[in-house]
């Protein structure tokens, strides 16, 4: 709790706190992403009590992703704690910012409320629904949130009309039931929905107790935990590779074959339609040719139009790629390609790639090499945070770092990240950042990532949003490019 007591120093006056907001955005979003359900409900007195005091401190922090940030992160909190005037103090003062929250959010706003009946708690599943719908498809990294979300409305449902009017709870139950009957793609479709459910709601308080201890089981999971694997991982002697060999070295004809291989399918909308924004570890070929099919053009414009931002002629010497999640090489292979279409002869020495799924991995791999087998391919099978110090040993000269909708994410821990390579690459160091448009906390992300460096001579080639229907057709992206000298 060593954060949250700081956090409570800090807010002794605006300057002090805007400053701590400033200086430690990166360690205060992965302290509030990863603090155990256990620990928080341990401060909930306190917790409740610095929001409600500091309210008005709070809500004069200029208008920066920094105030976001906290105060996105502190409703996140109120909801799970149940403190619906923390949360509503919150949401009202945000409502008034032109930042945008995300769907997850606005539909927890509608019952982290007093409803004035039960028809009213009712008439909220649609409306509630559809936006975690959306929520799960667009912007969040798993189901998670948008889980808690459904069970907590379920749960004040229960707890406020159960004992005097128990047809309200039976209808969220029926309603619920329907959307997962009428929609096999619903986020709905899991064990603990199912558990739920099947709770028996004659007794409120006992099937209360019953689902809240459900849901403190499963906000008590923990990050997963990936047991890395060592070793050059390159896909070889299979019918992908065979084909491969056959075609242009560029990205379009390569994305060509996984097209044909994803339309050969006739399951091909099931893998589609599984692939969650595509953050999901890969463990099927049929899921690569399926990303491939549904992110690979996007993929990259998106990077194409970051590359635009910097002059690779003005590299001097050695040059490194470190691709974090690289998931098949898409980054990498973006970059050699635009390198090549220029005419720009870079002096690429090693190349290394960080992936969690081996699947991916290996043709990440097998793409590398095609572009360039002159290079020192280095596999790390795993998540970012299982990157250390020695895989990065030994890295002289320039290096760029590839962030492909990965910083976005968040299970991301950002301040090891952020520790990790300025305490171990020394030099210029070349950052394209990017992900899709969601909202306002996930693009923050970013910010906070590009902040983390703001003490090494950064300058800053990018800063780019485009919300959907402001770039090419429905597309969106983030994009954030910057040098730092370390």
């Amino acid at each position: 709790m060593i954060l949250f007591d700081r956090l409570i120093g800090a807010a002794n006056d605006a300057d002090t706190f805007e400053k701590y907001l400033e200086h430690n955005g990166a360690e205060i979003i992965d302290w509030f992403n990863r603090l155990p359900h256990a620990e928080l409900k341990s401060i909930q007195g306190n917790f409740k009590k610095f929001v409600l005091l500091n309210l008005n401190l709070q809500k004069g922090l200029p208008e920066t992703n920094n105030k976001l940030t906290l105060l996105v992160m502190l409703m996140e909190k109120a909801e799970q704690l149940g403190e619906i005037s923390v949360f509503q103090s919150l949401f009202q003062h945000l409502e008034q910012t032109p930042f945008d929250i995300g769907h997850r959010l606005r539909a927890a706003a509608l019952y982290m409320d007093l409803p004035k009946s039960a028809t009213e708690y009712i008439s909220f599943y649609d409306t509630i629904y559809k936006n975690l719908q959306i929520a799960y498809q667009e912007e969040e990294d798993s189901a998670d949130k948008v889980l808690f979300t459904i069970v907590n409305y379920y749960l004040q449902v229960i707890e406020n009309c159960g004992e005097f009017n128990p047809a309200a709870p039976a209808a969220i139950h029926d309603r619920i039931s329907i959307s997962i009957r009428d929609d096999a793609g619903s986020f709905l479709n899991c064990p603990l929905i199912f558990e739920v459910l099947e709770t028996d709601l004659t007794d409120v308080e006992i099937s209360s107790t019953h689902i809240r201890s459900l849901l403190d089981v499963f906000l008590e999971r923990t990050v997963p935990v990936l047991a890395g694997a060592d070793g050059l991982f390159v896909e070889e002697d299979s019918e992908y590779s065979e084909l491969l060999s056959d075609v242009e070295t560029e990205f379009m004809a390569i994305r060509r074959i996984s097209v044909e291989k994803h339309m050969a399918n006739p399951d091909s909308k099931r893998f589609y339609d599984s692939l969650l924004r595509g953050v999901k570890i890969l463990d099927d070929e049929r899921e690569l040719f399926a990303y491939m099919v549904a992110m690979g053009k996007m993929h990259q414009a998106k990077l194409v139009s970051a590359f635009d931002a910097f002059d690779f002629n003005s590299l001097n010497g050695k040059v490194n790629i470190i691709d974090w999640g690289c998931g098949q090489g898409m980054a990498t292979m973006s970059l050699l390609d635009h390198l090549n279409k220029k005419g720009i002869t870079a002096d690429i020495h090693d190349v290394i790639l960080v992936e969690p799924s081996r699947l991916a991995l290996e043709r990440g791999g097998l793409h590398t090499l095609k572009f360039d087998d002159t290079v020192n391919l280095i596999t790390i099978n795993n998540l970012l945070d299982g990157v250390t110090a020695d895989h990065l040993n030994g890295l002289e000269g320039n290096t760029i770092h590839l962030f492909a909708n990965i910083l976005d994410i968040d299970a991301v821990a950002l301040k090891p990240l952020i520790d990790l390579i300025r305490n171990n690459l020394s030099g210029e160091n070349i950052f394209f950042c990017t992900s899709p448009y969601q909202h306002s906390t996930k693009t923050n992300r970013l910010d906070t990532f590009l902040n983390g460096f703001r003490d090494d001579h950064i300058e800053v080639l990018m800063r780019k949003d485009s919300p959907r229907g402001s770039w090419i057709g429905s597309w969106t992206r983030v994009i954030r490019v910057f040098t730092a000298k370390l």
